[in-house]
Parts: structure tokens; C-alpha cells; sequence
């Protein structure tokens, strides 16, 4: 075989081979699907639907979009953003919808991953740093997953996580059952409205006062702590796991997590 033809075979294999790499969201398989037309946006994650002949209202599975005006909470940062990025993918089309494990959430909208030119809107949504995870089990067929893209996005300040970093969990003691956050930023910050949360045993811990620049504070989770100045989470009992996984999840002020670490 002449140089020639060899660089035309391997130029050819890299074509076939690109052909049949998969897209960033495969979808699952069709037996799982149902064809709808999209007739309305909501919000950043909420849809109306022609399904079968009939008007369902469709909530996207697994993730939350900030809220906008129209809501009961008000308008909330990316708000708007994240109602027209989802307008803009799925307004008027034809998507596929998937259902994890419930039927319909407690208002009777019907729960679904939404599928729309190959691409699965709920997670371009949290690619975007247009929406974040929300885990209301049974339904986390791809947390895993959900959850690794929200980290790339986070890393990345898009969106809702241009500000994330700005309270960190540099220690975590299990044993002495305490958390200690770091205020990274040149400038200070309040913890009013954040919450620290073991997630195991889903113990939420309201936080507050202000960290100044470069300050960190313990975050107790025993009341017989209290003593010991920073914050006391005031539990009767210890919170965190000495055996098992824990991981210790921060949430700002909108719910929103904002660091993690996997213990």
C-alpha cells in the first residue's frame, strides 16, 4: 500500500467513525416515547402540549428553572432567560416525552424528560446554567448524570452559577460533627436565608450572619456545641455519617446549591 491510498483509507475510517459517534443526549428507546405538539411556554420548565388529541400541561422531570413574574414567588434571576431558551427549542415543535416512574406530579401536570432535535431539553437547560437539579425521588432515572452536566456548568459561572464559589465547604469533620465554610471573595457576604444540608439523612441546617473577606466560621451541628462560637444547627444528635457516604450540600438564599462535598 502506497503513503497515497493509506492517508485516503484513514481519512475515510475517520468519516465513518464520526458517523456513528452518539449525540451528547441519545435518546432512549422509542418504545418509551410519545409524540406531542408544543402549543404554549410557560416558564423556563413548563409546557403545554397537543398529546393524543388533548391539552396536557407538561413539567420538565428533574430540574428547576428560576422563577419569573408570572409566578406566586416573583421574578427571580435568569428568570426570563430560561423561559425564552426554552421557547426558543421547543415552541411550536414536535418533541418526544419520556416518563421516569410517576405519571403526574402533585398538581397534575404530567412529568417528562423532553426531547426536541436530538437534544434532551431539560439537560441542555442545566448545560446552560438555565436551571439546576431537583431530585423528588422516585423519578431520577439520570441524576448521575443530570448532576455531572450542572457540575460542568457550574465550573463554568454560566448562567445561575456566575456567583458560584463565592461561600465554599473547605472542611468537613464528621467526628467532631462540624462543617466549616470559607468566604473566598474580596468583598463580604451573608448567609442569611443559606442552608447547609446533610444529605444523607436529609438534616437542613438554616444558616446566618455575614462572612467578611477571606473569613470562614464552624457550623456545629449539636446544640451541646453551642459553646463553641460559629454557628450551632442545634440538633439533639449528631448529623453527619461516620460510615457511609454524606455528602454536605450548601444552598444559597433561592435553594440553589452552590458547593458540595462528597464525604
Amino acid at each position: 500500500m502506497n503513503l497515497k491510498t493509506f492517508f485516503i483509507l484513514h481519512f475515510a475510517l475517520l468519516i465513518a467513525l464520526a458517523a456513528c459517534t452518539p449525540t451528547e443526549t441519545p435518546p432512549p428507546p422509542r418504545g418509551n416515547l410519545q409524540s406531542a405538539q408544543v402549543v404554549a411556554v410557560i416558564d423556563g420548565d413548563t409546557i403545554d402540549v397537543l398529546l393524543n388529541g388533548r391539552k396536557y400541561r407538561v413539567r420538565y422531570t428533574l430540574i428547576n428553572t428560576p422563577e419569573t413574574e408570572h409566578s406566586p414567588k416573583g421574578a427571580e434571576p435568569f428568570g426570563a432567560e430560561a423561559t425564552a431558551a426554552n421557547r426558543a427549542l421547543v415552541d411550536g415543535k414536535t418533541v418526544q416525552l419520556e416518563k421516569d416512574v410517576s405519571e403526574t406530579d402533585p398538581y397534575g401536570r404530567l412529568l417528562r424528560y423532553v426531547y426536541v432535535d436530538g437534544r434532551m431539553v431539560n439537560e441542555e437547560l442545566l448545560r446552560r446554567g438555565l436551571a439546576h437539579v431537583a431530585t423528588f425521588p422516585p423519578d431520577v432515572k439520570y441524576v448521575e448524570r443530570f448532576l455531572a452536566v450542572q457540575k460542568e456548568a457550574q465550573a463554568a459561572g454560566r448562567g445561575i452559577w456566575a456567583d458560584y464559589g463565592q461561600i465554599i465547604i473547605s472542611r468537613v469533620d464528621v467526628r467532631a460533627e462540624f462543617v466549616e465554610l470559607k468566604n473566598p471573595q474580596d468583598t463580604p457576604q451573608s448567609l442569611d436565608g443559606w442552608t447547609l444540608v446533610s444529605e444523607r439523612g436529609n438534616q437542613r441546617c438554616p444558616l446566618h450572619s455575614t462572612l467578611g473577606a477571606g473569613e470562614s466560621v464552624r457550623v456545629w451541628a449539636r446544640a451541646a456545641d453551642a459553646n463553641r462560637g460559629g454557628i450551632n444547627c442545634g440538633f439533639d444528635d449528631g448529623i453527619w455519617s461516620n460510615s457511609n457516604p454524606d455528602p454536605a450540600v450548601l444552598l444559597d438564599s433561592a435553594g440553589l446549591e452552590v458547593y458540595r462535598v462528597d464525604e
